[in-house]
């Protein structure tokens, strides 16, 4: 995740495998003590897609982000 104000509360590490996509770390939040583990994994993608499973698994990421901020 380079983009975004959910980068600075995203502390993850991306992998990339044929036809797999992962991303796994901590999210926190301003309000939030604690961070939340995460873990994203596509698989099985077809030939071509792997950009786009990196761009839906950082808008997972903004979400679990979101998330957190939740009071």
């Amino acid at each position: 995740m380079r983009k975004g104000p959910a980068r600075r509360y995203i502390r993850a590490k991306t992998g990339t495998l044929n036809q797999v996509v992962s991303l796994s770390g901590y999210a926190s939040a301003p309000n939030r003590k604690e961070p939340l583990a995460f873990s994203i994994l596509l698989s099985e993608l077809p030939d071509g897609k792997i950009r786009r499973a990196r761009a839906l698994a950082d808008k997972m990421a903004t979400t679990i982000v979101n998330f957190a901020a939740r009071k």
